[in-house]
């Protein structure tokens, strides 16, 4: 299994890909393709576990700009299967962004999972041409899965087979980190993720 992530392996915030590729390694051969980075972004200096391959830093603006996205995943891709060791075409191809599409017909996958755990045209770094990648890699994927109703309820008749599993929490690990409530006994409540224009912070 190829598992190309939108969050490097060693990212302090631990997430539902970490989780995912953790529980499949127990099952497959699998490959954590850190994600396509560009020149602007510092290169990682820890070094990688065996599963987990670093790509180097690639052209910026592939998000903008479709030339380059395609150029910079044909060589992610190149340097996947040269550090994996799997075979050019077959296996399982795990992606997590729109933007991975091309990685599709560059791969030719036995199977294609697209987890699709947000709204990418309107994150940071979004692009108009977002949605639409989107939407093709929904229907090209033989499953896809979807971390909210919202996102489920959007995109049931546009994927050929789509499922929901929502985001959790490692709760014991959390819980470690929690104050005890003062003298007072009110509860706490934190929040923890980004503050962009897709929060509702007035509800916050």
């Amino acid at each position: 299994m190829l598992f190309f992530a939108p969050v490097r392996w060693s990212g302090r915030n631990i997430m539902r890909h970490h989780h995912f590729a953790a529980a499949f390694k127990e099952f497959y051969e699998l490959r954590y393709i850190d994600p396509v980075s560009s020149i602007f972004v510092p290169a990682e200096r820890e070094a990688a576990p065996a599963f987990v391959v670093r790509l180097p830093r690639l052209l910026p603006f592939s998000r903008r700009l479709p030339l380059i996205n395609t150029i910079n995943y044909k060589r992610a891709a190149a340097i996947a299967l040269e550090k994996s060791g799997f075979p050019a075409k077959g296996g399982i191809l795990w992606l997590t962004e729109p933007y991975q599409l091309p990685l599709a017909d560059i791969l030719k996958p036995e199977l294609l999972v697209y987890d699709c755990a947000d709204k990418f045209s309107l994150l940071y770094g979004g692009s108009p041409r977002a949605e639409d990648m989107d939407r093709a890699l929904l229907k090209r994927a033989d499953i896809c899965f979807v971390s909210s109703l919202a996102l489920f309820d959007e995109y049931r008749a546009v994927a050929r087979s789509i499922h929901y599993i929502s985001n959790g929490c490692d709760y014991e690990k959390f819980r470690a980190g929690v104050s005890p409530a003062g003298k007072d006994k009110r509860k706490v409540i934190g929040f923890i993720g980004a503050i962009g224009r897709w929060v509702d912070a007035e509800l916050i």
